[in-house]
């Protein structure tokens, strides 16, 4: 299985249409991360079970952005 985070950008300006980072539509980064399992909890915490029961912990923020390794992501889907 693969965890894809993507719609994603170095910056939260590129989702602020003032912003001169501003990037519409499609933000180009994106990450896939294999995994064994992947489990949602109350809709904001996000747990990626990894090999040899490793856990990688992402959050929605209040801007309803995940953020891994310093890129901010809009979207995810489960492969």
């Amino acid at each position: 299985m693969k965890l894809h985070l993507w719609n994603g950008s170095k910056t939260k300006k590129a989702w602020d249409e003032t912003s001169p980072h501003f990037i519409d539509d499609w933000k180009p980064e994106e990450k896939y991360i294999k995994c064994d399992a992947v489990q949602v909890t109350y809709g904001g915490h996000i747990k990626v079970y990894l090999k040899q029961i490793k856990i990688l912990e992402l959050f929605w923020d209040d801007d309803l952005l995940v953020e891994h390794e310093g890129v901010f992501y809009g979207d995810f889907t489960l492969q």
